[in-house]
């Protein structure tokens, strides 16, 4: 018996998998990418574009440069979406939103979003630098499973009472 994230990648897979002869070519899933990207209002534009005169190699490297700017910040914006929904950061900016300024609130909101993910991307590319790859995943798992448990240690000490 397959498990529920098993059953939920072979129905994914299924689903982009237009052709059924089980691989996911270029086009398959460039049209999936452009399915989610809908589905998350998105504009995504790749696949195979038609070419109307011999481009110089430097014209294809800056579209292709082009390309995986566009490739790699709808991920990080669909990626942001995604986790930033439902986190606790969300519901306290909710919460300060009812009780303050809303222009002030979504301006510091805005503020910190920016500052974080300018860290976390610097992090990202200096520390495989420094690090290998093995090392890095090892110190994020350490890092992932240190800050869960603080959480539920932190949700097991509160109180059952609700705040004013």
């Amino acid at each position: 018996a397959l498990s529920d994230v098993e059953e939920l990648k072979l129905c994914m897979f299924d689903a982009l998998d237009i052709r059924s002869n089980g691989v996911i070519d270029k086009d398959e899933f460039s049209n999936g990418l452009n399915v989610v990207a809908d589905a998350f209002g998105i504009l995504v534009e790749c696949g195979e574009k038609e070419e109307k005169k011999e481009k110089t190699s430097d014209e294809t490297k800056e579209e292709d440069g082009a390309l995986l700017f566009l490739h790699a910040f709808t991920l990080s914006v669909v990626m942001i979406l995604a986790t930033e929904i439902g986190d606790k950061t969300f519901f306290i900016a909710v919460v300060l939103s009812m009780r303050n300024d809303c222009c002030t609130i979504f301006g510091g909101a805005i503020l910190v979003l920016i500052v974080m993910t300018i860290l976390r991307s610097m992090m990202g590319l200096v520390l495989p630098a420094l690090l290998p790859c093995q090392y890095t995943h090892l110190v994020g798992g350490v890092l992932f499973l240190y800050f869960g448990v603080q959480l539920l240690l932190e949700s097991c000490s509160m109180e059952d009472k609700v705040s004013d």
